[in-house]
């Protein structure tokens, strides 16, 4: 249930659910369903084979880090599309966008990194003040 739902509101107001209504002004809604959902299974099946066989063969940062980087060149070459058919001022606005975006990405990561030194920190001082395992005595 949790990945239907985090798919259902991540795909909400993406570019594949504006191609479906665009298509569904056009065309009978039962094969414009029949098609998207189908488009969806494929491409969704293609991410999870392509993401085994990386999960088996890369670890897992290399792969979040890989899929941040993607996401983000594909999210800047849309702004930049976007931003070349708004007003000028659509520049400045697109641009301050990203840069939250960025900003807050850099503030949640750093965040992490330090949670991840604090626990590291904890459980290396827990170790330190373990008490000495004491033997066992045969009767």
């Amino acid at each position: 249930m949790l990945v239907a739902t985090t798919f259902f509101l991540a795909e909400l107001g993406d570019k594949t659910m504006l191609m479906t209504v665009g298509l569904a002004t056009d065309h009978a809604v039962i094969p414009v369903w029949l098609g998207s959902t189908f488009g969806m299974v494929l491409s969704d099946g293609l991410a999870i084979i392509v993401g085994q066989l990386l999960g088996a063969k890369l670890p897992e940062r290399a792969i979040k880090v890989g899929a941040a980087v993607i996401f983000f060149g594909f999210g800047a070459l849309s702004t930049v599309q976007g931003a070349t058919k708004l007003p000028p001022y659509g520049w400045a606005t697109s641009a301050v966008a990203v840069a939250l975006l960025v900003s807050l990405y850099l503030y949640q990561a750093r965040k992490d990194r330090e949670s991840a030194r604090q626990a590291e920190r904890v459980a290396a001082a827990a170790q330190e003040q373990a008490p000495e395992p004491v033997g066992v005595v045969e009767r």
